[in-house]
């Protein structure tokens, strides 16, 4: 059996997908599966990609099982794959593309997946409703504790506004002229940094602004926690057992006030010392070290073991 996850996108269009994928494809060749991303215009640059690449989709047969995202188009799922002998198997990495995604695509022919796998438990029940599929398995992302970790802190603030750059604008707006005794605390802006620059700007920094929005299940705040930042900002919507009254100040979307104000409260508390930082800050390490790459193999060859051995559709 081969799996091949189909990644027909620009490898320089950052994303957290992209990472996941091909963090999936290494986790199932170090567990001895013959897995590979494919990607045509070549392998992304922006991260260390931890799994075989493909340029040229191999000749696959019944046995073979090719994975593809949520993101990707029924029209080019149905054209690339539909007339071949490999089973496809959905990736629903994001309800709310997977959902725009296929209201798009309903003018196209019907994908016939042979099952899916959902990053967020939550999310298994609409997918099998909609997809009308018996197998819908929920995966566990991992976060890797020797990129993100706490390196020499300092009194700064750390963000990825790239889903969110008006509200960013706004909470700075509220935090630099209603706080003026933090107004002039240092801020490093990731929205278009490397997997690495955004860990070592994590690791020195001592408050992570979390700008996430409809996600499944955000990595962006695990990765934070996993580098000593406390965690305050948006939950972004998705599967929330990670996001706790322990571990962050966390809000809904569109709360700006609300998040300037706990931003600025959480930076005088690191600056003064105050003990419930040190708590929270230690919650959230605890919280980000559950997503071990152990857990997320595991799920995954389960997963795919077990879909590959479902009958082929008729």
């Amino acid at each position: 059996m081969r799996v091949v996850f189909a990644l027909p996108f620009d490898p320089n269009r950052i994303t957290g997908g992209q990472k996941s994928i091909y963090t999936m494809a290494a986790l199932l060749a170090a567990a001895g599966v013959d897995a590979a991303v494919w990607q045509p215009s070549g392998r992304p640059t922006w991260f260390e990609t931890r799994g075989p690449h493909l340029s040229v989709l191999p000749d696959l047969d019944g046995g073979d099982l090719v994975v593809v995202p949520e993101d990707v188009p029924q029209s080019f799922v149905v054209r690339i794959f539909g007339a071949g002998p490999a089973r496809l198997v959905l990736l629903c990495l994001n309800p709310y593309t997977y959902l725009t995604v296929r209201a798009q695509g309903r003018s196209s022919p019907p994908v016939r997946w042979t099952g899916a796998l959902v990053v967020g438990r939550r999310y298994t029940d609409l997918i099998r409703r909609l997809e009308g599929l018996d197998i819908v398995v929920s995966l566990i992302p991992s976060i890797d504790p020797a990129l993100f970790r706490p390196s020499e802190k300092s009194l700064r603030i750390c963000a990825v506004p790239r889903k969110l750059p008006c509200e960013f604008m706004m909470i700075g707006e509220i935090f630099r002229s209603g706080h003026p005794d933090v107004a002039e605390t240092p801020v490093d802006v990731l929205s278009d940094a490397t997997e690495a620059e955004t860990a070592s700007a994590m690791g020195r920094a001592s408050v992570f602004l979390s700008l996430c929005h409809r996600e499944a299940l955000a990595l962006t705040p695990l990765e934070a926690m996993a580098s000593g930042c406390v965690v305050v900002g948006y939950h972004g919507d998705g599967v929330l057992n990670y996001a706790t009254a322990a571990n962050g100040l966390w809000f809904g979307f569109d709360d700006v006030e609300a998040v300037a104000d706990a931003l600025a409260r959480t930076v005088r508390a690191v600056r003064d010392g105050e003990l419930w930082v040190d708590d929270m800050r230690a919650a959230g390490a605890a919280t980000a070290a559950a997503f071990t790459a152990e857990a997320a193999s595991a799920s995954l060859v389960d997963a795919i073991r077990w879909i590959a051995a479902a009958p082929a559709l008729q």
